[in-house]
């Protein structure tokens, strides 16, 4: 999917880092079965909320009952919002110029003018790989600003809108969508800095510098994260290698056998001892990885496409997995061989039960059965940051080990012996 430059959905990284817009400009956006299933997600949620904005006649259906579900939550929600309202839209195009200054559109997935003047700005998350909040976000801050400059004439609250309302529904993560009501000199200030780095950001690109190492490149966790210029930025390269170089101990290498002129690096790396440098290197973690992984993916891609990346080259990895060909069941039902031998008979999955009795081919006085006949391993350990708000695991050296006695003096020895001895009464 196209995107402008100084794009809505891209301003946690253009924002931060004003010259990625420069690295980025150029990039065409690869799609993926994640962003597929996203572009699926949100046209059926479209539609189920155009659906029943209008009575509720035609709703749509799917066969992924998952995705079913979302949508007509997504659809329940708008609802709320479009019964009364002063104005609303699914889908809807929106002019960016008065808070970026570039003439260009943006699509909002809802808004609606409420009837207590609330504007409404909604936006429909598929994805489960990372939680997005509502409060100071900056997309739906920036369609709310360019929304109010349609409805009153210009960023304030002079006219038909008297306050903002900035909601993100993701269901697939948390069930109550997150809701950010801020007063209104909050919400300018705010839309105030997003302004400001839009300005810088339209100088990077009209500066438009030949040399990437002269760009304004500020990488971080969060700008980096859906960065397309990962595998040539500058700046994110020279910050791994510092922080590789200064938190690690130096790589040994050992001899390659393929080419003895050219050693490689020992894979039995020791992480750093210090736990002050252990907590210094683990916000990059993420970071890095994404890097290499995006080199990969970049030196991949230019192969693939006629292009060379020196001592390197494609090959056939491994087969993929086995499955039966279009008419296969049909030829081997008719051989002479036993059905018990050829079929297997199990209990679907917990997960595909709840589908279908979201979907209504259970009941719900079954489900309520058996959802007690349902039982969940162990939660495995996370490691996250300390701003995390879930609870911290609490540990005990002493828990994993029995209490040893204290040490006893010599005296205490002769006297046990004394009273072990068997012969001590004579």
């Amino acid at each position: 999917m196209a995107h402008g430059i100084l794009s809505p959905s891209g301003y946690t990284t253009w924002g931060a880092c004003p010259g990625s817009v420069v690295l980025c400009k150029d990039i065409v956006e690869e799609p993926s079965p994640n962003a597929e299933e996203g572009t699926k997600a949100h046209a059926l949620a479209c539609a189920c909320g155009m659906a029943r904005a209008a009575g509720g006649v035609s709703e749509p259906t799917s066969e992924d009952a998952e995705m079913l579900r979302c949508a007509r939550g997504w659809a329940n929600l708008t609802h709320e919002r479009v019964k009364d309202s002063g104005g609303y839209g699914f889908e809807y195009r929106v002019n960016l110029k008065p808070v970026t200054g570039r003439a260009e559109v943006g699509t909002a997935d809802f808004w609606a003018l409420r009837p207590d003047g609330t504007l409404s700005v909604c936006d429909f998350k598929y994805g489960m790989g990372v939680r997005v909040d509502s409060e100071r976000n900056g997309q739906l801050s920036i369609y709310a600003a360019a929304l109010l400059a349609q409805v009153n004439g210009g960023i304030n609250f002079d006219g038909k809108a008297k306050s903002v309302e900035i909601l993100i529904y993701q269901p697939r993560i948390y069930s109550e969508p997150s809701i950010w009501n801020p007063g209104n000199a909050e919400f300018l200030r705010f839309v105030t800095e997003i302004k400001s780095h839009a300005e810088v950001a339209a100088a990077e690109l009209a500066k438009g510098a030949s040399d990437a190492a002269a760009l304004d490149l500020r990488p971080g966790e969060a700008q980096c994260r859906f960065c397309r210029a990962k595998p040539f930025c500058p700046a994110l390269r020279d910050l791994v290698k510092r922080e590789v170089e200064a938190d690690f101990d130096v790589i040994p290498v050992t001899a390659n056998p393929v080419n003895e002129t050219e050693p490689v690096p020992n894979p039995q790396l020791p992480a750093p001892d210090d736990p002050e440098k252990l907590a210094k290197v683990l916000p990059w973690l993420d970071t890095i990885e994404k890097w290499c992984a995006a080199c990969r993916a970049a030196a991949a891609f230019r192969i693939e496409h006629g292009g060379d990346v020196p001592g390197w080259k494609l090959v056939m990895g491994r087969k993929g997995v086995r499955k039966w060909s279009k008419g296969a069941e049909a030829a081997v039902s008719k051989m002479v061989i036993p059905v018990k031998t050829i079929y297997v008979k199990k209990l679907v999955s917990p997960t595909a039960m709840e589908k279908l009795a979201r979907s209504g081919e259970i009941g719900p006085r079954q489900w309520e059965k058996i959802q007690k006949l349902i039982e969940r391993g162990a939660p495995s350990k996370a490691l996250v940051p300390a701003s995390d708000p879930r609870p911290a695991l609490l540990f005990s050296v002493a828990d994993e080990f029995d209490v040893l006695p204290s040490p006893a003096t010599a005296e205490e020895k002769k006297q046990e012996k004394q009273d072990d001895d068997p012969l001590d009464f004579i």
